[in-house]
């Protein structure tokens, strides 16, 4: 465990990077604990029921941007790439697609909603659904 039961200073810097630019995630961040480690999280509740919610850690020495069965590494320099991440998922500007295989997640990616999944996701065998921050761009799972 950190002996200093605090997350590293790396850690601290780079959640506060993201924090001067996206004031408004403040309320919904936290230290988590796993192990030996402490890292921070922000995470914003989903709008929509069966939904995942919108996560960004920093965990394992790195930001990890998460919402639904989807997740982005990105190392802490790339504060910029997390931001327009975090505001395409809430501002639906980006929707992220699932596939499935025998009920099972097979693989997830995101893009802009106007647009489908690249095409060697498409080729992909099983079934497809896609989701967005409040659902309005949803296309939901096979029945």
């Amino acid at each position: 465990m950190n002996e200093h039961h605090t997350p590293s200073p790396e850690s601290f810097s780079a959640i506060e990077r993201l924090l001067v630019e996206r004031p408004n995630l403040r309320t919904f961040c936290r230290v988590e604990v796993e192990e030996t480690e402490r890292f921070y999280v922000v995470q914003v509740p989903a709008p929509v029921k069966d939904h995942g919610d919108l996560w960004v850690s920093t965990a394992d020495s790195e930001f990890t941007v998460s919402f639904d069965k989807w997740h982005s590494h990105h190392d802490f320099e790339e504060v910029a790439e997390v931001v327009a991440l975090v505001d395409g998922i809430m501002e639906e500007r980006l929707v992220v697609t699932v596939k499935t295989l025998d009920g099972k997640w097979s693989g997830s990616t995101i893009h802009p909603r106007a647009e489908s999944p690249h095409a060697s996701f498409e080729s992909w065998q099983g079934e497809a659904y896609t989701r967005s921050w409040r659902g309005t761009y949803d296309a939901p799972p096979p029945a």
